[in-house]
């Protein structure tokens, strides 16, 4: 992990604290009783089978392709470059 990932998953983090911090204290949680109950339990499901599903290369010891793999860091270069010129 590169420091800038690392930077990246803390930042994540305290936005996320942050919001549901502010969602609890102006009583937001109530917005969940319109919601159905099969959406929540579809929503809780499909993020556990994510979950599962991204780290079962790590358990299996699988090599994955990464992110940062220079593939991908030639294309985001070329889009930005394309997009600063205006």
């Amino acid at each position: 992990m590169t420091p800038h990932y690392i930077e990246l998953a803390l930042t994540l983090a305290l936005m996320s604290g942050i919001i549901m911090l502010a969602m609890g204290l102006l009583r937001f949680g109530s917005l969940v009783n319109f919601m159905s109950s099969s959406v929540v339990v579809g929503f809780t499901a499909a993020l556990g089978v994510f979950i599962f599903a991204s780290q079962l290369g790590n358990f299996l010891g699988i090599a994955s392709a990464r992110r940062d793999s220079p593939t991908w860091c030639s294309q985001r270069s070329g889009a930005s470059a394309t997009h600063n010129r205006g």
